[in-house]
């Protein structure tokens, strides 16, 4: 029998035979619910944390994280814009980007707009 592990995960805090913690805002990580050993468990994850490189060649040339994550948002929130359009909103927000940059995060990443039937 296959069960899902989040399924599994959530029985199990459900149960309180694990806690969870949030790191970071936005991953949880699960813990032993003897404190000492949560404690450990916890102290491990953040030293592990602090281990993992950040990627810095996997983004689009002139970008920084911040300006490819804004453009992806202000894509998701206007979808129809043309890169001049979508600077020029992202630019009336604060965020100062180009129609080149938009451009080269859509073409590092292969997105093209999907065509509706």
């Amino acid at each position: 029998m296959q069960t899902k592990v989040a399924n599994l995960v959530c029985r199990l805090v459900r149960d309180g035979r694990l806690t969870q913690r949030s790191l970071q805002g936005r991953l949880t990580v699960y813990l032993s619910i003897d404190p000492n050993r949560a404690g450990q468990q916890d102290q491990q994850r953040q030293q592990l944390l602090h281990q993992v490189p950040v990627p810095r060649g996997n983004l689009p040339e002139g970008c920084s994280p911040s300006e490819v994550i804004e453009i992806f948002r202000g894509m998701v929130l206007s979808p129809k814009a043309r890169p001049e359009q979508l600077a020029r909103q992202l630019h009336a927000r604060g965020v100062h980007v180009t129609a080149s940059q938009v451009n080269r995060v859509i073409a590092h990443y292969a997105l093209e707009k999907k065509r509706h039937r």
